[in-house]
């Protein structure tokens, strides 16, 4: 609703806040994707109005980026990273999270990703994490999703080389909590 009827963007937070006394306080933003080509009615310069919203959150000191992009894409040409780079250049807190990793054309490159082990990619100070999530139109409950996606790690050789610490939602998530003390 905020948006309107025309896909566009906006700088207004929609703030969700769960209290528990037992996790730390946490403030998550939900960015865009980068926009290129604008659909329907949206303004022109969408990508434009995308970036500068991103560059606003990236730029704020104490922030962890969690920088999403599927497996079949190269690094090379993932916007955010270099959006990233041009923020800070040392360096942001931020962990790569390579979603679709089932649609990555070569495990070995993924393994490389996972390590940061090809010296013309971008290291980023937290690493990278692969996730295999269920798609929308996959009737899953969280359980069997989770169910699923240790299953499939568990026959993917990144899983023997990589190892269990930068594989699945679990690996995202104790990361993230690393980053928190």
């Amino acid at each position: 609703k905020l948006a309107g009827d025309h896909k566009n963007v906006v700088h207004d937070l929609i703030e969700l806040q769960v209290e528990d006394p037992n996790v730390r306080d946490l403030t998550v933003v939900d960015l865009p994707v980068i926009a290129h080509n604008p659909v329907d009615d949206q303004l022109k310069d969408i990508h434009k109005q995308t970036t500068n919203l991103i560059r606003k959150f990236i730029s704020q000191s104490g922030s962890v980026i969690l920088c999403m992009f599927p497996g079949n894409v190269d690094l090379a040409t993932v916007e955010s990273l270099s959006l990233a780079r041009e923020v800070d250049p040392s360096g942001i807190p931020m962990i790569g999270v390579i979603t679709k990793s089932d649609l990555a054309s070569n495990h070995d490159i993924l393994v490389q990703q996972l390590l940061m082990e090809k010296c013309d990619e971008q290291k980023l100070t937290l690493g990278f994490v692969a996730v295999h999530n269920r798609s929308t139109y996959e009737k899953m409950t969280l359980e069997d999703a989770s169910k699923h996606e240790k299953d499939f790690f568990h026959q993917h050789p990144a899983s023997t080389i990589a190892g269990w610490h930068c594989l699945g939602i679990n690996a995202a998530i104790n990361r993230l909590a690393g980053c928190m003390f």
